[in-house]
């Protein structure tokens, strides 16, 4: 069999499936244009605002989030720094950093909301 062309075939099936996703779920961008200045970062922020007031509606105390997980969640690719400025500003005085690496700017930056 030819699995090497199946799995390509696979794999492009879903990469139509996820951008048919991503526009039912109002976070798609045409391919080859680009939103306006700062849309991206309202995404990000959009994003992060309402995984907070879901934690608050379940009664959590807290919720963590991780810049790559925010940047697969969103739809973006390659957004890193946006993502962890993003995140940043998002923060508030009950906001903390639980893990970062030395740039500050990798997939891997935490932040946990209290409230």
């Amino acid at each position: 069999m030819e699995y090497e062309k199946t799995l390509l075939e696979l794999m492009e099936r879903v990469a139509v499936l996820e951008e048919k996703v991503a526009v039912l779920e109002g976070n798609a961008v045409t391919k080859g244009e680009k939103p306006a200045r700062g849309t991206y970062t309202e995404m990000v922020t959009e994003y992060i605002k309402n995984e907070i007031e879901k934690a608050k509606a379940n009664g959590l105390h807290s919720v963590t989030l991780t810049s790559g997980g925010v940047q697969k969640d969103v739809g973006l690719k390659n957004r890193l720094p946006l993502v962890c400025n993003a995140m940043r500003k998002c923060m508030d005085d009950n906001s903390e950093i639980i893990y970062e690496t030395p740039s500050g700017q990798s997939s891997t930056l935490a932040i946990k909301w209290n409230f």
